[in-house]
């Protein structure tokens, strides 16, 4: 079951996202249960790349791409849960949107997601642009090439651009893209382009994003779970015990 459906920004940024990738001629690879233990080293699905692991390094199987919506449910929010006093910046429970290429095919990653972003979804020239470590210079350059937004070089610290997926010996060099928020203007980074690495070769390049994330800041939300609209306490309950009820509610619901 995916619980974006019937909340109109989700299932459309779910549904353009599938319909993209789809026409560019990727493979569909169908969900699993968050509860699934495919990957062993979570307790829980907390993102695509954990049921796409299999086909890192298959060159033959990813020269058409695969792409995957996944219910996906992240436990880092159990560290500050009765710290009520402490935002809670993520939600726990979201549909990931990924899709697994080729190393070679990244550029080709940076420009759909580019057309994904302008074309289908409406993000102008200036309400997104894309964060790149510096010394990593061939995704630079892929970047650069990306055909509609800018890049912005070490806007985070160098340790923010690098991944860990559980595996001895592989890492991911991460870019992201950020995103306006229509109500705050404030930007934030929304998902993922990464270079997946192996101790002999480079295995792969990942596409990785959160409905609700880019929803969030589509939609000028002030919270991940506004894009729920659950409304299950009164409007004057504390915002940090609200979003905390909510997540809770939203991430019992998926598990069960």
């Amino acid at each position: 079951m995916n619980m974006a459906i019937g909340l109109p920004e989700c299932e459309r940024v779910t549904g353009q996202f599938t319909e993209h990738y789809q026409d560019l001629g990727f493979q569909r690879h169908h969900p699993v249960d968050v509860t699934s233990g495919i990957d062993p080293s979570v307790r829980l699905i907390g993102a695509p790349i954990s049921v796409l692991k299999p086909y890192l390094g298959q060159s033959h199987l990813l020269e058409n791409g695969i792409y995957l919506v996944q219910n996906c449910v992240r436990t880092h929010n159990l560290k500050t849960l009765f710290e009520l006093g402490e935002p809670q910046e993520y939600g726990s429970f979201f549909t990931g949107l990924g899709a697994l290429a080729t190393t070679d095919q990244v550029e080709l990653l940076f420009q759909e997601t580019s057309k994904l972003l302008s074309n289908r979804l409406g993000i102008e020239h200036d309400e997104a642009f894309i964060s790149v470590r510096s010394d990593d210079k061939d995704i630079l350059s892929a970047a650069e090439n990306n055909g509609l937004y800018d890049v912005k070089p070490d806007v985070m610290d160098p340790a923010y651009y690098r991944h860990e997926y559980g595996m001895d010996g592989v890492f991911g060099r991460n870019t992201s893209y950020w995103v306006k928020n229509r109500q705050s203007g404030e930007y934030e980074d929304i998902g993922n382009i990464i270079a997946i690495e192996g101790q002999e070769k480079s295995l792969g390049a990942e596409f990785a994003f959160g409905d609700t994330t880019l929803v969030k800041q589509l939609a000028g939300l002030s919270h991940v779970t506004d894009a729920y609209d659950l409304r299950l306490v009164d409007s004057d309950t504390p915002h940090n015990l609200r979003i905390r009820f909510e997540d809770s509610v939203i991430t019992s619901m998926a598990l069960l």
